[in-house]
């Protein structure tokens, strides 16, 4: 304050409307003025300025699991907080190195997640960049995400095994987790002769990530063969059917053919004549051309057990086939 003469005292106060939650801005700081003998002065204010800027921001961002397998589900949540008062708005950038995941916005308490189960094996290092609003600075964080390919083996009990043509096997398999695996596993085989099949009871087996071993059992079926109850490391053997039961119908169609001969009438008896034929020569085929069954040799039975991920680990079986 200036031009006060005679020892008169003035008082000079100031307001603003920016409170403390005010965005970035300027805002008039305005003055008022009282004291003895004011009336005997031509007053005259100017107004100040008040500037505010943005606040700075600090960001923390997480991991639902820093050691995750491959392709498994991982969440980051990112949370901006204000070094002063209150709350960031806007967008996070999720990185992975300086490739760009993702983004997700910031909800009404500052935190941000984003999901992803894409990430590639090997330590990653996780970009969380916040861009700022219009009253906050910009800020980020990182973290080491660490994701595994997880290994598993497989075993088979017996890995070789003997069996004649017609026969049904059984093998164990031995499959046990490592690293943590967590998920599904299937299984096939390949390599098994000709007129053979193998299933697998069951088909699938489900990792919890304990790494406690698991069970599965192959079953190698023949040409013939059957489903009875085989112990592991077994053959059972399996009767072919007889191609003679062909015979039977004939016989049947004959002794018609002959008990109504006098009652048929001649389109009749040339029908049940063909049957009967026919009969006799399928029975007659039958024993000429036997049911095929696998052939003789030393076959190897690859068993591939395939993740999820597409992690995949193989044993092999030799099968021993006699006559």
């Amino acid at each position: 304050m200036t031009g006060a003469v005679k020892g008169d005292v003035f008082t000079e106060s100031f307001t603003t409307t920016a409170l403390l939650t005010s965005n970035v801005g300027t805002y008039a700081i305005v003055p008022s003025i009282v004291g003895t003998n004011l009336s005997d002065y031509t007053v005259i204010t100017d107004n100040g300025v008040l500037t505010v800027t943005q606040a700075a921001s600090a960001t923390v961002l997480s991991s639902s699991n820093q050691n995750a397998n491959l392709n498994a589900s991982v969440t980051f949540t990112v949370t901006v907080t204000s070094t002063t008062t209150g709350t960031p708005t806007g967008t996070i950038g999720f990185l992975d190195g300086t490739t760009v995941l993702g983004t997700s916005s910031l909800n009404a308490q500052g935190v941000a997640t984003y999901t992803t189960s894409a990430l590639t094996a090997g330590t990653r290092t996780i970009n969380a960049v916040y861009g700022g609003d219009q009253n906050f600075d910009g800020s980020s964080a990182m973290l080491s995400q660490q994701v595994t390919a997880p290994a598993y083996s497989i075993i088979a009990n017996p890995q070789s095994l003997t069996l004649a043509p017609r026969q049904t096997a059984l093998v164990n398999v031995a499959f046990t987790p490592v690293g943590g695996y967590t998920g599904t596993v299937t299984f096939r085989c390949a390599g098994l002769p000709e007129w053979s099949a193998c299933i697998f009871a069951p088909s699938t087996l489900t990792a919890d990530g304990t790494n406690m071993p698991l069970m599965t059992q192959m079953i190698i079926k023949t040409v013939g063969s059957n489903d009875g109850t085989v112990k592991p490391g077994q053959v059972q053997p399996t009767p072919l059917a007889s191609a003679g039961l062909w015979f039977l119908p004939a016989g049947v169609l004959g002794g018609l053919l002959w008990w109504r001969r006098r009652q048929l009438s001649a389109a009749a008896k040339q029908m049940l004549m063909t049957l009967v034929m026919m009969a006799g020569a399928m029975g007659v085929i039958g024993c000429v051309y036997p049911v095929p069954h696998v052939p003789v040799g030393s076959p190897t039975v690859t068993i591939t057990a395939t993740g999820a991920n597409g992690v995949s680990q193989s044993t092999t079986v030799t099968l021993i086939i006699t006559q």
